[in-house]
């Protein structure tokens, strides 16, 4: 009988854990990566960088119901995934292998999705990461 009441105290604490907060991110202090994009109609002739996401206003409402936030939220997560992939390269990598990270085409591909949403009717695109005040990664220009 022991075996049992310890599989149903371990299970039962497995379950709360879920209610209780996780403090890893304070192991990992530093600048988080903010995602910047450009658009053009040429190659050549690309605008200023501007940010992808900019500061909205936070009604009450958001406490219950919270759609754009909570993509905002996955978009900074992505963010700083590849951020941390960044960090870990210990050399320079080639380009091609940087394009094929998963987390870099997840970013290559949602920008032109809030270009459109931002009404821009440019055609061409590029991204960078920057944190602080230094470009972690500066992307090649990609057709929208």
């Amino acid at each position: 009988m022991p075996h049992t009441n310890q599989r149903i105290l371990a299970k039962t604490v497995h379950l709360l854990r879920a209610f209780l907060p996780s403090w890893k991110f304070f192991d990992d202090l530093g600048d988080d990566g903010v995602l910047l994009y450009r658009t053009g109609t040429d190659q050549q002739a690309l605008g200023d960088w501007q940010p992808a996401m900019s500061q909205l206003q936070r009604p009450w409402s958001w406490l219950f119901f919270n759609p754009e936030g909570n993509s905002r939220l996955a978009i900074q997560s992505l963010i700083q995934q590849f951020q941390a992939e960044i960090n870990e390269w210990e050399d320079a990598r080639p380009v091609e292998e940087i394009e094929n990270q998963v987390s870099f085409q997840l970013i290559k591909n949602l920008i032109p999705i809030l270009i459109s949403k931002s009404g821009n009717l440019e055609t061409f695109f590029q991204f960078k990461i920057r944190a602080g005040s230094d470009d972690l990664i500066i992307s090649r220009t990609y057709p929208t």
